[in-house]
């Protein structure tokens, strides 16, 4: 639990600093698995790295899934 929640906290700064969000975090098994979603460009996964390492959670597998798009108005 502490791990889940050290990453999805990492997670939510570096998708948030690009405009992102992130949708979920689960743990299946020993990997940690993130879905993220937001505008194109997508962030870094290298920037991600870099801030789960200097959280002290660079040991853990941690698998993205990123889903860009944008809002579209709905017609009225």
């Amino acid at each position: 639990i502490i791990r889940h929640t050290g990453v999805e906290a990492v997670a939510d700064h570096w998708a948030s600093s690009a405009g992102w969000s992130v949708l979920g975090v689960s743990n299946p098994g020993e990997k940690l698995l993130i879905d993220v979603t937001g505008p194109n460009p997508p962030p870094s996964l290298r920037a991600l790295r870099r801030e789960l390492d200097a959280a002290g959670l660079g040991n853990f597998d941690v698998r993205v899934q990123m889903l860009a798009g944008r809002y579209a108005p709905v017609p009225r």
